[in-house]
């Protein structure tokens, strides 16, 4: 076990430092969004947050290296996944889509609602689940 634990140190390291990222680029969104564009803030802001836009992807590297030579049947991998990943991911979907909704007065209809989740894209931070 111990040895184990020993294999996984780099893996708290770059999570770690992904975790740096992802708060840098929610830090510096106020800049590339709410900035004039062009302007030397937008550009500032701009530069730092393509620079750490490895952050998420690396956290699912990192993920799925920690899956890899696991013992557990298809089925458990996939229902331990559903409750972990599946329902916090419906959860949020339909909080984004009522934020769609409320506070940027986009009118929902059942086909929109379909389009934007069965592409993946149901609201900008879930883009990661696109297919």
């Amino acid at each position: 076990m111990e040895g184990e634990r020993e294999r996984f140190v780099w893996i708290d390291f770059a999570k770690s430092i992904s975790i740096v990222g992802v708060i840098t680029i929610h830090t510096v969104a106020i800049l590339v969004l709410n900035i004039e564009f062009g302007s030397k803030s937008w550009w500032f802001g701009n530069i730092i947050d393509s620079s750490v836009r490895w952050a998420v992807p690396l956290f699912i590297m990192m993920s799925g290296y920690t899956l890899l030579g696991k013992k557990e049947s298809t089925k458990y991998f996939f229902l331990k996944r559903l409750s972990r990943v599946g329902v916090p991911f419906i959860v949020w979907t339909i909080v984004y889509f009522l934020w769609d909704h409320f506070y940027n007065g986009i009118q929902l209809s059942f086909q929109l609602i379909m389009e934007r989740f069965f592409s993946g894209s149901p609201y900008v931070h879930l883009y990661f689940f696109s297919l």
